[in-house]
């Protein structure tokens, strides 16, 4: 008898939009699939943060984030669409995760991200 069924520890990556249009299975994605899901995050990360020196005092680390916070992130949240869109081999496409709402969008990349760069560990009893 096996130790590690596949199936068991492995769950589909169904997803369903409703009541907004959309729903399926992610394709398992390659991994040079995730290492780019990882790169192009990382770099998305970068260019989002607000710069930052070590010797900056309160007022001027504020100044800073409330810019950071004004700024226009449109074209930040389209290539982490595309991003999202890539991994999931266009399952949903750009187009369906453009035309859910914000926090529908923020929910299923959290979904994503933590499936595909969050090891699931296996949860066992203690006595």
């Amino acid at each position: 008898m096996p130790n590690f069924v596949l199936r068991e520890n492995v769950d589909e990556l169904a997803y369903d939009f409703s009541p907004f249009a959309g729903k399926g299975v992610v394709p398992e994605p390659s991994a040079a699939q995730i290492q780019n899901f990882r790169v192009a995050l990382s770099q998305l990360v970068t260019e989002m943060a607000p710069d930052q020196t070590e010797t900056e005092d309160g007022t001027e680390l504020l100044r800073r984030v409330t810019e950071y916070l004004g700024r226009d992130t449109t074209e930040i949240n389209d290539k982490l669409l595309h991003t999202l869109a890539d991994v999931c081999s266009d399952q949903p496409s750009f187009d369906e995760l453009e035309g859910l709402p914000y926090r529908a969008q923020q929910a299923f990349m959290g979904f994503i991200t933590g499936t595909f760069l969050v090891p699931k560990l296996p949860i066992t009893a203690t006595s």
